[in-house]
């Protein structure tokens, strides 16, 4: 069980509300780049094709750094591309962009989720996932008062990238590395599993 303080109790919620605003956000971005109908749909859709990639990057990537860190790092740089994304109209760019931030938010929801789980908290748990919702309404906020200057937010998130972290997962001084390798395969099974496709899609 993960020792209760205020960081580990708003982390979780904070850091999928703001996955999901990065990810979401650049949808009502779109009207101000006028592409065609088609492209704008391959621009929503791509970050899903990224997402899809968490099962094998997810847990390897806790193993080697932690859950607290990769949720940090993921926002960071969600913020940084959203910036980036601000200043670039080239289609192949943003493709690329919104691929990587499908990655991104595979990891960093995929962090807050077992982050929130190993409180035993349930209303914490709801409140982490419903960060879905939230992310949504600060999209729509966003894009309401800041218009074409939305993108901008990602300011928010790239302190993050400067934050002292914790090692929440395995302890890899202490762990022997065939203990290791074990518990990647086992790990990779399980999110590989119909349960856990289902879930997650």
């Amino acid at each position: 069980m993960l020792r209760l303080t205020k960081r580990t109790v708003t982390l979780p919620i904070i850091g999928y509300s703001l996955a999901t605003f990065y990810l979401v956000g650049f949808i009502f971005y779109l009207k101000y780049l006028h592409f065609p109908i088609f492209l704008d749909t391959v621009l929503i859709g791509i970050p899903f094709i990224g997402r899809m990639l968490t099962p094998i990057l997810y847990p390897l990537s806790v193993i080697k750094y932690g859950m607290e860190k990769i949720l940090y790092l993921s926002l960071a740089i969600m913020g940084i591309i959203s910036i980036l994304e601000e200043f670039s109209d080239s289609l192949i760019i943003l493709i690329i962009f919104r691929f990587i931030t499908g990655v991104l938010y595979g990891l960093s929801t995929s962090s807050a989720i077992e982050m929130a789980s190993m409180t035993k908290i349930r209303l914490l748990i709801g409140l982490t996932m419903g960060g879905w919702s939230i992310g949504w309404i600060f999209s729509a906020l966003s894009a309401f008062f800041l218009s074409n200057l939305m993108l901008f937010t990602g300011l928010i998130s790239i302190p993050f990238i400067l934050y002292p972290t914790r090692r929440h997962g395995i302890n890899l001084i202490s762990t022997p590395v065939n203990s290791i390798s074990t518990h990647i395969s086992k790990k990779i099974n399980i999110d590989f599993s119909v349960k856990a496709f289902i879930i997650f899609f």
